[in-house]
C-alpha cells in the first residue's frame, strides 16, 4: 500500500512539474540547472517509482543500460522528468502483459536515451501531432488512462533547453521508440534557456 501512495505522490509531483513548466514557457523562461549527473542512476531511479504502475498493468520494464557510468552535464530532476513522461506514457498505453524497454548509452560526444514499447503504435499523421500541445491520439482519449496531453511537449521543450534533440519511429501495429540524444557536454552549445 505504502508503495501505491509512494507511486501516486510521484505521480502528482511530475504533473505539478509539468503544469508549471507549461507557466515558464508562457513567460519564455525555462530553468535547467546544469550540473555533473548519471543518466544511468536517473533511469534506475524512475524505474523504480514506476514499478506500482507497471505491476498494475502487468507491463514488464527491462532496462537496457550502459555498464560504464553515462555521465553527462544536465540538470538531473528534468532529465528524471524526461524519463518519466516517456515511460508512463510506455507503460500506460501499451497492452496489459506487455514489455516495455529503456536503454542508454553513448553515442559519439552524445548519450542517448531510448524508450521503447510494442502497443499499437502510431500513425505519420500522429507522429507530426506528437509534441503539440493537449495532443492526444484518439486511441488515447478513449482509454482508461488519464492524461493531460502536456507530457511530450514539456519533454521536448525540456529536451531542447539542454541542446539535445528527440525523435520518433513508430508505425501502426508495430509499437514506438522514442529516441532522445542529449550532448555529454554543454561545453559550446551556446547559452541554455534560462540558466
Amino acid at each position: 500500500m505504502l508503495e501505491i501512495i509512494l507511486s501516486q505522490a510521484h505521480r502528482l509531483q511530475h504533473l505539478i512539474s509539468d503544469l508549471l513548466d507549461l507557466d515558464q514557457v508562457d513567460r519564455g523562461q525555462v530553468t535547467i540547472n546544469l550540473r555533473q549527473c548519471a543518466l544511468d542512476e536517473v533511469v534506475s531511479e524512475v524505474v523504480h517509482s514506476m514499478r506500482p504502475l507497471s505491476e498494475r498493468r502487468q507491463v514488464t520494464i527491462e532496462m537496457n543500460i550502459s555498464t560504464r557510468p553515462l555521465q553527462l552535464e544536465a540538470d538531473p530532476d528534468r532529465l528524471a522528468q524526461i524519463v518519466y513522461n516517456l515511460l508512463s506514457n510506455a507503460v500506460k498505453y501499451t497492452a496489459e502483459g506487455s514489455r516495455v524497454e529503456v536503454g542508454a548509452c553513448y553515442r559519439g560526444d552524445d548519450v542517448l536515451l531510448h524508450v521503447a514499447d510494442n502497443g499499437r503504435g502510431l500513425t505519420a499523421e500522429q507522429i507530426g501531432q506528437l509534441f503539440t500541445l493537449y495532443y492526444r491520439t484518439e486511441e488515447a482519449r478513449q482509454s482508461a488512462e488519464a492524461g493531460t496531453g502536456i507530457g511530450l511537449f514539456i519533454v521536448k521543450m525540456l529536451v531542447e533547453a539542454h541542446h539535445g534533440e528527440i525523435t520518433v519511429e513508430s508505425a501502426a501495429g508495430q509499437g514506438t521508440m522514442f529516441y532522445v540524444r542529449l550532448p555529454a557536454s554543454q561545453k559550446g552549445t551556446g547559452d541554455g534557456i534560462g540558466r
